[in-house]
């Protein structure tokens, strides 16, 4: 026993050692080595889904780097943003980073809320939950071709 002990205790320094030693790993990509996100989560549910096309009135999209916002007022706009969630579950890549943020309201209250990822080989939306990713689906090819031409007339305001 005694000498299980020493060993735990070696390989718990050795482990501490070879951690002090990579700080510049930890530091320059804390997300990769600290928070880096599992490589897949759930799908929203079918009722929190069914819940948004029966009762969601209004849909914001705030981009991080275009110069516009999306919103939607009427349910049946509402409903063809809902429509483009796919069933699928995405993996998730961390190299990805979020194009903006997706806000379900009912009454003037959100009711769900979700990341957008919109580049080549990362189309879905993680929802979130308590501000933190909870679900991930992907966005469907109508999805994929709204958003597109969404950046197309951002392109154009531009110029």
């Amino acid at each position: 026993m005694n000498l299980l002990h020493s060993l735990f205790i070696g390989l718990t320094l050795l482990c501490l050692f070879a951690a002090c030693g990579n700080d510049n790993a930890a530091t320059s990509n804390p997300q990769v080595t600290a928070t880096a996100p599992p490589t897949s989560y759930p799908s929203i549910s079918i009722d929190r889904l069914e819940y948004l096309w029966n009762n969601a009135d209004y849909m914001d999209v705030v981009f991080y780097e275009l110069p516009i916002s999306l919103n939607q007022s009427t349910q049946e706009q509402v409903r063809s943003t809902i429509a483009h969630i796919s069933e699928k579950t995405p993996v998730i890549n961390p190299a990805c980073k979020s194009v903006g943020r997706l806000f379900f309201q009912v009454k003037g209250k959100n009711v769900e809320e979700a990341e957008i990822y919109f580049e080549n080989g990362c189309t879905y939306y993680v929802w979130l939950e308590n501000g933190k990713p909870a679900y991930a689906n992907t966005i469907t090819q109508a999805g994929i071709d709204f958003y597109n031409n969404v950046y197309v007339q951002a392109q154009q305001l531009n110029q």
